[in-house]
């Protein structure tokens, strides 16, 4: 767990003091999730972003293989948009604009 700041230095992105966009990220140089230090386990978004960092680490335990990192991505938001409806009875909705373009790999 770190800080919000520690936790944008680490992962090599700063939004600016209480910038507040990284909720956490999995490294697979590390093999580490990294999770802001006001995690709450009794928050379900919040459960969400660990659901989802722990995804990665699944799928980087079985070898997925993509292009680019977003393509990580592609897979893990309908599952974690999926465990906060079953799991929680929450519904997510983002933006389908949003998701096409955190999931797809940058162009050459």
């Amino acid at each position: 767990m770190l800080t919000q700041t520690q936790l944008e230095q680490k992962y090599g992105h700063n939004t600016g003091p209480g910038g507040g966009k990284i909720k956490g990220f999995y490294s697979t140089k590390h093999d580490t999730i990294y999770i802001t230090d006001n995690f709450d386990i009794h928050d379900p978004w919040k459960k969400s972003v660990l659901f989802h960092e722990l995804f990665h680490y699944v799928q980087d335990q079985n070898g997925f293989v993509g292009s680019c990192v977003q393509e990580w991505e592609k897979e893990v938001y309908p599952l974690q948009k999926k465990y906060l409806l079953e799991v929680h009875g929450l519904s997510w909705d983002y933006d389908p604009m949003w998701y096409k373009v955190i999931s797809t790999c940058p162009s050459p």
